[in-house]
């Protein structure tokens, strides 16, 4: 009898199997790659932007940047300390953008962006309500932003009250 030369249909049945495990397992890693690098451009992003508002505080009187108009503005206002870059949440949709909020007078203000993954403990947490009253609230990409919400293990809150 002749030997037959080749896989049997089992043989491929289980390679195919294990090629398939092996795609799905590199796929679910990646996927939480990309997680962890977009919170980790968000939070180096509020922390550039924090940097940026207390220079500018320092350079104007010790008032906050105040910019009624887009987002754009805000960080023109922000551009020397920024080297010019406009800083935009990497998903930059409704639930998950940058915000800027700010006080009548420009004696306060806060930062937040909303994260896909905890955040280590040792920042801000629990409700806020920012009194925004002649002052008011941008988010990236002119998305609708609000001065109140919940700071915790997805939403990182920084700025004067906070620091």
């Amino acid at each position: 009898m002749q030997k037959q030369k080749g896989f049997s249909f089992l043989e491929l049945i289980v390679i195919v199997a294990v090629i398939g495990l092996l795609v799905t397992t590199a796929l679910i890693s990646l996927g939480n790659a990309r997680i962890k690098a977009q919170d980790a451009k968000r939070f180096a992003d509020l922390r550039s932007i924090e940097k940026a508002v207390q220079s500018y505080f320092n350079d104007h009187n010790h008032t906050y940047p105040a910019s009624e108009s887009s987002w754009v503005d805000f960080m023109d206002q922000l551009a020397l300390s920024l080297n010019n870059k406009v800083l935009r949440d990497p998903v930059n949709n409704v639930s998950s953008h940058y915000t800027y909020c700010w006080n009548a007078g420009g004696s306060k203000y806060f930062i937040s962006a909303n994260f896909e993954q905890p955040l280590i403990s040792g920042f801000v947490s629990g409700a806020i309500s920012f009194d925004t009253t002649g002052g008011g609230c941008i988010a990236s990409d002119d998305l609708p932003a609000t001065a109140s919400g919940v700071c915790g293990p997805t939403r990182l809150c920084l700025g004067f009250p906070f620091n």
